[in-house]
């Protein structure tokens, strides 16, 4: 969620949350691969918040265990947020009919405006 006009702005992300991993002898490794996810996604909120205070931009970043649609967009109301931008892979076809789409549901389901931006392409 953007900052605008003195308003901090948000960096968000959310684990997806899928409830009970352990699988007959896996439990410990999905846990810790759980855990890594977890790191690496704070690590990276903790680099964006520093690149944009480096800017002079007054942020904050959260970070949830979830349903990723439903955590931003009840975010976004419960910050008063203006806007969402939020990142999307693209994806189409069958990809997108199988796996869904978090932006797809947080446009359906915001009340404020949504700024899906593409995954640069690489060659």
């Amino acid at each position: 969620m953007a900052g605008v006009e003195g308003h901090p702005g948000t960096g968000f992300y959310v684990e997806r949350s899928g409830g009970d991993h352990t699988h007959a002898g896996q439990g410990e490794r999905v846990r810790e691969a759980y855990e890594a996810a977890r790191t690496w996604a704070a690590e990276h909120l903790d680099q964006w918040a520093a690149t944009a205070r480096s800017e002079g931009l007054a942020v904050k970043t959260l970070l949830r265990t979830g349903i990723p649609h439903e955590d931003i967009v009840a975010t976004a109301r419960d910050e008063g947020a203006d806007l969402i931008a939020i990142g999307t892979h693209g994806r189409g076809g069958l990809n997108r009919l199988m796996l869904g789409s978090v932006c797809d549901r947080v446009i359906r389901l915001s009340s404020c405006p949504v700024l899906a931006v593409r995954e640069p392409e690489t060659e």
